[in-house]
């Protein structure tokens, strides 16, 4: 990972000369010197000749020569003006800078007298052509001055100090550039594991390997012990990340897969600990990428025809416990004089009904009284077949049932409560859409239940026609979480109850209910109900596999840049999600091996994260670039290849 101003973004980071490149330096300095010989015999001459027209005000003194990061020094007189000479390149991009205990200003001309910047203590210019360049400095005040020219866009040979090789026995001296990613621990091999461990926290391990061109490397860093959170990352022998990787391997464990190697040569692991403790490394190579296994997310499973369970088993009573909406339960008073008492909750403004009825052979003349939270009796019914139907209730809280034998008769009973206009249900079982089914409510209190399985999306009608002359039914269409989608009484014209349209909103099985309006009634009925529309198959989610991981933080105004290989066709997806709690409003770009930016993503629907996918156009390694639009925070990249539902195992 590489950190860049946002205002200056290299493509690739400067490094330290190595011994060979100050070397390769001078040689390329001494061959422009040579092949510009004319340019410098022009240079001492016009240095000693007449010097170019000052400004009117200054009064001009002999021209020098200036080289690059070789400060001069001079003195100048008020008014007085010192040109200075240099050669230079076409493209270069160059600073000169005054220091001294007065002020001056600047100019700097073109081979061909063309005035291309101006300034005080310093100026920069890109230089469009090949020549000699004329600088001017003008004392305001007698002044003593330090006059520098640079280049902007490299290094300065003479800061290069080179840095002593680690002490380790090793068959080979280390390539120096390797020094600048840390201490080098050893080579390693195909096949083997290593073990080491970080005693301070920004340690930074640096290991190599032979590599040949078109292999594959996959190599992992996993903790063993302590806090060690290892980050990996490939160069090339030019020094370029090749692939890095955080957490891809789970919880602490870095791993890169089948990074492609462009060349035979050396080539460089670095293991970045993030804490202190000890980790293992292992390297392996192939001729071929090694497969990824994808994980598939789960597909949703077609409801299953569950049998249907028509007539539960009664529970026994037990006085004192409460009641269970639609739910019966048998009792028995043993005792002349005896009762039992049942509660259950209920709301203000809820519609209740309770029920009771005996079993053949009980000799019970029952009395049914229904309390509420207050104490007061609030409705009450007596007889064989005894309901209390759509009974509005005006208080919150605890209501009591209460079930007595009139006359001192003794007898076995069932007793029931229910929301709405029944208390009491009987399951008729599964259906099928565009048949006809026939049902009855056989006595007060009761409902009957259909079964039917539908998917999300599924938009359905369905009807419940009376075929009995006083008989009101009321149809419900309830989801498999006991949500009510859609009711109605009397839609269908008449006493028919119609439901033109309902939509399924998840998988599952749903319920038609028909009851008796305000559990008053009983009668036959006919039910049917038919697909408006099918819902249309569900696509299959693709299956996933991490590419690359990183837990990292990123401050405001930088660009933060993650490396990763691909290949040509290769599906990915990016997501760059900002640490729950924090500010970070994350922005990521996917670039590729030639710096193209591919895809840029800011915010996704619903937050501020990108979230996006792409087809990579070629083989290479591809940088994820990541920034803070205004803000800085902790997030976590993640980079996946995805493969189709087809391809699942």
């Amino acid at each position: 990972m590489q950190t860049l101003p946002c205002d200056n973004i290299p493509m690739k980071p400067h490094r330290r000369p190595t011994r060979r490149f100050q070397f390769l330096v001078f040689s390329s300095r001494f061959l422009v010197f040579f092949r510009h010989l004319s340019l410098l015999i022009t240079l001492f001459l016009a240095a000693c000749g007449t010097a170019a027209p000052a400004t009117p005000a200054a009064l001009a003194l002999p021209a020098r020569i200036i080289g690059f990061w070789s400060p001069e020094t001079g003195t100048l007189n008020a008014g007085e003006a010192q040109p200075w000479r240099f050669i230079a390149e076409s493209g270069d991009v160059i600073r000169v800078q005054v220091s001294g205990s007065a002020a001056v200003t600047l100019t700097l001309d073109s081979p061909d007298g063309v005035r291309l910047a101006e300034g005080t203590d310093q100026i920069e210019a890109s230089l469009s052509s090949g020549g000699i360049y004329s600088i001017t400095v003008t004392a305001i005040e007698t002044t003593q001055y330090e006059i520098s020219l640079i280049y902007t866009d490299r290094p300065n040979p003479a800061d290069y100090t080179p840095t002593p090789l680690p002490v380790t026995i090793v068959p080979t001296s280390t390539p120096l550039y390797y020094e600048q990613l840390g201490t080098f621990i050893s080579l390693i091999r195909s096949g083997e594991t290593l073990e080491r461990s970080f005693v301070q926290r920004d340690e930074r391990h640096v290991y190599t390997f032979e590599g040949q061109a078109g292999q594959y490397i996959n190599a992992q860093a996993v903790r063993i012990s302590g806090g060690v959170d290892p980050v990996l990352t490939l160069y090339a022998p030019s020094g370029g990340a090749l692939a890095a990787d955080d957490n891809s391997g789970g919880a602490q464990t870095a791993r890169l897969r089948s990074v492609r190697l462009p060349g035979d040569a050396l080539y460089t692991l670095q293991i970045v600990g993030q804490g202190t403790g000890t980790y293992q490394l292992n390297l392996l190579t192939t001729s071929n990428p090694v497969p990824l296994t994808p994980n598939f997310p789960a597909q949703p499973i077609p409801p299953t025809l569950i049998p249907e369970v028509v007539a539960p088993t009664l529970a026994a009573a037990i006085s004192g416990d409460p009641l269970t909406d639609h739910v019966p339960i048998i009792g028995n008073i043993e005792r002349a004089g005896d009762f039992d008492r049942y509660p259950f909750q209920a709301a203000s403004g809820d519609i209740l009904t309770v029920s009771i009825r005996l079993p053949d052979g009980s000799g019970l003349n029952p009395l049914l009284e229904v309390f509420d939270p207050l104490g007061a009796l609030v409705a009450s019914t007596s007889g064989v077949d005894g309901v209390i139907g759509a009974l509005q209730v005006s208080e919150t809280g605890t209501y009591q049932v209460f079930v007595a034998g009139e006359n001192n008769t003794t007898g076995t009973y069932i007793v029931a409560y229910g929301r709405g206009f029944s208390s009491e249900e009987s399951r008729r079982g599964m259906t099928i859409a565009d048949q006809t089914y026939s049902g009855e409510i056989a006595r007060q209190g009761l409902r009957e239940t259909w079964s039917l399985d539908l998917n999300p999306g599924d938009v359905i009608s369905a009807a419940a026609g009376s075929l009995d002359l006083n008989f009101d039914p009321v149809l419900e269409l309830v989801a498999p979480d006991g949500s009510t989608i859609a009711m109605d009484d009397n839609s269908g014209g008449g006493l028919d109850a119609l439901i033109a349209s309902a939509h399924a909103p998840i998988a599952g099985r749903y319920t038609l209910r028909v009851t008796s309006a305000n559990a008053l009634g009983d009668g036959a009925y006919s039910l049917v109900w038919r697909l408006i529309n099918l819902a249309p198959t569900a696509t299959p989610l693709p299956g996933t596999a991490p590419i690359m991981i990183f837990n990292d933080r990123i401050t405001e105004g930088t660009y933060q840049f993650y490396p990763f290989y691909g290949e040509a066709g290769m599906s990915i997806r990016v997501q760059a999600i900002a640490a729950p709690g924090g500010n970070l409003d994350p922005v990521a770009v996917l670039i590729a091996p030639d710096g193209t930016q591919l895809v840029e993503g800011d915010d996704s629907e619903g937050d501020l994260n990108p979230r996006f996918t792409a087809t990579l156009p070629t083989d290479g390694t591809y940088m994820v670039r990541v920034n803070g639009y205004l803000s800085s925070g902790d997030f976590t990249l993640t980079v996946e290849q995805l493969f189709e539902a087809s391809s699942a195992p």
